[in-house]
């Protein structure tokens, strides 16, 4: 009984000891770009939604947590893809072309239960020109993200944490694929 009591709290202290985890998609290495890798053309704003069923290209678990969970999901996504432009100043503010992003979540897979939590995500990023109404610029991101099980003992933050990889690795993607072509933006 004492042995039972004894791994007991052993198990509460170290679940106790673990930080919640918290959103956070914001990639750490952006650098400003060169000139040469400056889209002419000035971004207005940016929205984020989650793919019909039509649309969809895998599961989405945007809501799983219900649907404060995909307000926030989609408030933090949005959030960093203005932070991640701000930082890489790809985006000309002066520019005479006014742009649109509307980013669709299509896919973002992460299992019920692991080790690793390896995470699927697909956006499709569409810029579109404002005053001619049409799409400029449409391309598809995948990216994956994975956390080693030394992470964390509780599987939710290992999880949570999986999730802000994969979108962030999804964004750092974006801003790599917008810097090789530029000249979609003409």
């Amino acid at each position: 009984m004492k042995k039972l009591l004894l791994v007991g709290l052993a198990s509460a202290l170290l679940v106790g000891c673990s930080a919640p985890a918290a959103l956070n998609f914001t990639p750490t290495d952006l650098a400003p770009v060169t000139p040469a890798q400056k889209i002419n053309s000035e971004l207005k704003t940016i929205s984020v939604s989650i793919a019909t069923k039509e649309e969809q290209k895998g599961e989405l678990q945007v809501g799983f947590m219900g649907n404060d969970y995909e307000q926030s999901f989609k408030t933090t996504f949005k959030d960093s893809l203005e932070d991640s432009f701000a930082r890489t100043a790809i985006f000309s503010d002066d520019a005479s072309n006014k742009l649109s992003l509307s980013a669709k979540i299509l896919r973002f897979e992460t299992p019920g239960m692991g080790f690793t939590f390896d995470t699927k995500l697909l956006v499709r990023y569409d810029f579109i020109d404002r005053k001619k109404g049409i799409s400029q610029y449409v391309t598809e991101i995948e990216s994956d993200g994975s956390v080693p099980l030394d992470y964390a003992f509780m599987g939710a933050i290992r999880a949570t944490e999986a999730r802000n990889r994969a979108v962030k690795a999804n964004i750092q993607k974006l801003i790599n694929d917008l810097k090789l072509n530029t000249s979609k933006f003409k």
